[in-house]
């Protein structure tokens, strides 16, 4: 919206804004660019739903001028083919990543879990229930440009079905119960050098609560937002989802693993669940998706024991020794 539509057709009365002027500035926007498809579409998908609504739900124009706009053809050769990672890259992955164990962690509890690469990255300790072995999926981490006091946000999950509970494997409940305890080891170790945050609420010009910035706590006093953030440097850095970034580099070069992301865990998380006999109702449940195919939603049913069960028949088939290793996150 701020990037894209205001700066060119914000200028513009909507009454006079045109299917042939909509039209015009989507062809310069895909000259002056070069995003793939899905990144237009998005685009496309925002312009088209403002002037619904304008029409629609507030009635400010009588005639959608967008309604017929569509992209001209693209030819999107650099775009991302799925990757199904299987047991033997994940082990590699593992291995050569041995001594990150932020990034090991969060690889293992998308891996186990198929939660979305924000959502990952936007967990704090508070969402984890050791008791219940239980995630809390409840909001995601996006990132502005550095104002001086941070760029890293939290908002909430991508749609209202992604607020949700995910039953935490064996393997994935040691991981997570032995990394915190080598990060509160960490917190020792570097005492009052090490990173503390808060949420902090920004709010519009009417004082509504907008969005929460994560803010770093510089003088470690104690605020009522505190923000325990789950992955994190070893001195308690924050830097969002730039700590999957390196790795993947690694992952595509050096390891051989090409076109794949940190993204596709959760495909793959999907894929292997079915594969192996798990309902997709269950399935599509754990992942935050509200609908499947018609047939699927008429004769697919899900229970509480059905989505434990997505959980253990993943761990079942995805342990390893590798896994066992990395997991124990010992102190040296």
């Amino acid at each position: 919206m701020d990037k894209y539509l205001k700066p060119e057709i914000g200028k513009y009365r909507l009454s006079s804004l045109t299917s042939v002027k909509l039209n015009s500035f989507i062809a310069e926007l895909c000259n002056k660019y070069n995003f793939k498809k899905a990144y237009y579409n998005n685009i496309l998908k925002v312009l088209k739903n403002c002037f619904r609504i304008a029409t629609d739900v507030y009635g400010f124009i009588r005639y959608n001028p967008a309604l017929t706009l569509k992209f001209p053809k693209i030819e999107d050769s650099n775009d991302f083919q799925k990757h199904l990672y299987n047991k033997n890259e994940i082990n590699m992955i593992l291995e050569r990543f041995k001594d990150d164990d932020a990034f090991t962690c969060a690889f293992i509890t998308s891996c186990f879990t198929g939660i979305r690469t924000g959502e990952v990255c936007s967990l704090t300790w508070e969402d984890i229930d050791f008791k219940n072995r239980v995630i809390n999926v409840k909001h995601t981490v996006y990132d502005k440009p550095d104002d001086g006091k941070g760029r890293w946000y939290i908002g909430t999950t991508k749609t209202k079905q992604g607020t949700r509970q995910i039953n935490m494997s064996i393997t994935l409940y040691n991981a997570l119960i032995n990394y915190k305890k080598k990060q509160q080891y960490l917190k020792k170790v570097f005492g009052s050098e090490y990173y503390t945050y808060h949420f902090e609420d920004v709010l519009n010009k009417y004082g509504k609560v907008m969005e929460q910035r994560i803010v770093q706590n510089k003088g470690n006093i104690l605020q009522i937002k505190k923000a325990d953030m789950v992955f994190t440097r070893p001195n308690g850095k924050f830097v969002g989802r730039n700590i999957l970034n390196y790795p993947f580099k690694i992952i595509h070069k050096e390891l051989g693993i090409k076109n794949c992301r940190f993204y596709d865990l959760r495909g793959s998380y999907a894929t292997i669940n079915l594969r192996n006999g798990t309902e997709i109702r269950d399935v599509a449940d754990i992942l935050g998706h509200k609908y499947i195919e018609t047939t699927e939603n008429f004769y697919i049913s899900s229970t509480d024991e059905n989505k434990k069960n997505v959980s253990d028949v993943f761990d079942r088939i995805m342990s390893s020794d590798v896994i066992e290793n990395i997991i124990r996150y010992e102190v040296e």
